[in-house]
């Protein structure tokens, strides 16, 4: 199911709950609604805020899978180079704000639980390292008008 987009700063800008394994088959439902929000939306990344369910949740597009993977309580590892972009991000869960210059890292390393319980260690680049750290200012209730 597509839901809505978020566009409550306040919302927003409230840290989000990890989900325990156990609980994971509670989920299953949201998974897919952010999953399908996500692909609806034409984004490479969105995090479970953003659809108003304050939990630590990402979606992102896997280019190499033509695919939406969900990660669930990711993590951002020490970055796994030096390298560091300096780029214009805006946000659809804040369309009347202008794009605003953000340093991100270029290559990252993140730690996460697949919805099936198995636990992984992604590394990610370019874009797709960008919009997964953006997602995850989400997750700990970083918006874009914050400074970081």
């Amino acid at each position: 199911m597509i839901r809505p987009i978020i566009q409550s700063p306040s919302l927003l800008g409230q840290v989000s709950e990890p989900i325990l394994i156990e609980e994971f088959d509670a989920y299953h439902s949201l998974f897919q609604d952010l999953g399908d929000t996500l692909h609806n939306n034409g984004r490479k990344s969105m995090a479970a805020p953003q659809i108003g369910i304050l939990k630590r949740i990402i979606g992102f597009y896997n280019s190499e899978m033509e695919a939406v993977n969900i990660l669930v309580n990711p993590e951002l590892n020490a970055p796994i180079s030096q390298w560091q972009d300096e780029l214009y991000e805006s946000c659809i869960s804040l369309p009347t704000h202008s794009a605003v210059l953000r340093v991100r890292w270029h290559d990252i390393s993140i730690n996460a639980v697949m919805p099936g319980g198995d636990k992984i260690q992604l590394t990610f680049s370019g874009s797709t390292a960008r919009a997964l750290q953006h997602s995850l200012d989400h997750l700990n209730g970083i918006i874009l008008t914050d400074p970081i």
